[in-house]
């Protein structure tokens, strides 16, 4: 998971830009003056950011979580691969055990 902190930063860079390039925009529309925009030129820009940065984090966050899920699915099927490793416990059968030497 190396890249993680590389595509973190590419897209605060991205969506930077898509915030500059949003104000930049809502000034050039308005013919510099702010008055005849109904908001700032700071909330263009940050709409403008927001859609560029949050498909990209939802897709980042399916991506991430369907590598652990894959990975906790290669550990239990490696553990099954092991000598002895139907013979691993298992989680709950702990306190059954312990109720059957009482």
């Amino acid at each position: 998971m190396t890249q993680t902190p590389i595509l973190l930063v590419l897209l605060l860079a991205l969506s930077s830009a898509a915030y500059y390039f949003g104000c930049k925009r809502a000034f050039r529309v308005a013919d510099g003056k702010i008055r005849k925009l109904h908001s700032l030129p700071g909330y263009y820009g940050l709409y403008v950011a927001l859609w560029a940065a949050l498909p990209a984090l939802r897709s980042a966050g399916r991506s991430m979580l369907a590598v652990s899920v894959l990975s906790a699915i290669s550990a239990a099927a490696l553990a099954q691969d092991l000598p002895g490793g139907a013979n691993l416990p298992q989680q709950g059968r702990g306190r059954d055990d312990r109720r059957a030497i009482q």
